[in-house]
């Protein structure tokens, strides 16, 4: 419900030391988890599950982000005028 005590839905682990970062997609479909196994993991908040892993990276991932979705006419943003 709307207003009560904040309810744990998910519990996420990192494939090997913490994590440091997360990051939800706009529509809430998808987080981004990033942390000291130097691995970018995409969770499915529906599946509960990890459904694809960026590695490449040397270090630890301190940041994640999704691009921004594009503005669809008639959506987010006033028809074109012609």
């Amino acid at each position: 419900g709307g207003g009560g005590e904040p309810q744990l839905l998910a519990r996420l682990a990192s494939y090997f030391g913490g994590l440091l970062c997360v990051a939800w997609a706009r529509d809430g479909a998808y987080l981004l988890a990033g942390g000291e196994d130097d691995l970018v993991s995409v969770v499915s908040f529906e599946r509960r599950a990890v459904v694809a892993r960026a590695q490449g990276h040397s270090s630890w991932v301190h940041h994640v982000a999704f691009e921004p979705a594009p503005l669809q006419e008639g959506k987010d943003r006033p028809p074109a005028s012609h």
